[in-house]
């Protein structure tokens, strides 16, 4: 039986791409200043500062064919149970991680999900996550503050045309009853092999949150490419957040 290498401080980066998508077809082909969002995601990939693997996870060959132009990116076809609309990234995780460790033969302790749809990164943020990681931490994603006015004890929701309050919690009076919270820009997930291997939420016991101080975008529909456009600049064959 061949046994599996502890490699210190060894990074799994998978960027996950499906072929298909409702908003925008084929959105992970979509040209930002003439590469594909899946081609950026893969030059970010290259900027973390430790030694990795790179896997282009997907189900459509003319993704996997993007690998071709790089010669680290190694290409895996997503079994078909894993090709659906409503597969969860924990499952593709765990599938490109127990891939890698029996090819590669290595123990990889810190997995990294840079997802296509976020283009727009700062690659000192991208090494904080990693850190964090080897650092102690379960987990490291990247967040923006939610306006107050947005809290979930503020939003509402239908049900049989009624509203009704989407949180049943006790009634706001002052904003200053509410916390503050958070949502995922997508940009980077830092991961602990134990927590993509145990944790279906990929957060783990002490994730930690790792702010974006540059305006970022999620591409779900055709304005957020035009949104991307304004807020980046192609520089020596990067994509840099405006102002950087």
């Amino acid at each position: 039986m061949t046994s599996v290498m502890n490699i210190k401080n060894a990074v799994l980066v998978v960027i996950p791409a499906r072929g298909g998508s409702k908003g925008i077809p084929k959105k992970n082909l979509s040209l930002l200043h003439g590469k594909t969002l899946t081609e950026w995601a893969i030059l970010s990939a290259f900027e973390i500062n430790y030694e990795k693997k790179i896997i282009l996870s997907s189900d459509s060959q003319d993704i996997l064919d993007l690998s071709m132009k790089f010669d680290e990116v190694i290409p895996s076809r997503r079994p078909l149970k894993l090709s659906g609309d409503f597969v969860a990234d924990f499952q593709v995780l765990r599938h490109e991680l127990e891939q890698a460790e029996a090819r590669e033969l290595t123990k990889f302790e810190c997995i990294v999900m840079l997802q296509p749809t976020s283009p727009i990164r700062n690659f000192q943020t991208l090494n904080r996550c990693v850190d964090a990681v080897f650092a102690g931490h379960s987990s490291a994603w990247t967040v923006a503050p939610v306006p107050v006015k947005f809290h979930p004890r503020k939003q509402l929701t239908l049900l049989n045309q009624s509203l009704r309050l989407e949180v049943d919690s006790p009634l706001v009076v002052a904003r200053q009853e509410l916390g503050q919270t958070f949502i995922r820009t997508g940009v980077c997930y830092a991961l602990s092999r134990e927590t993509v291997l145990n944790d279906e939420t990929l957060l783990g016991k002490n994730a930690l949150s790792i702010f974006c101080d540059w305006p970022s975008v999620n591409i779900d529909e055709p304005e957020d490419l035009i949104k991307a456009q304004n807020l980046s600049v192609y520089y020596r064959g990067r994509l840099r957040p405006i102002g950087e």
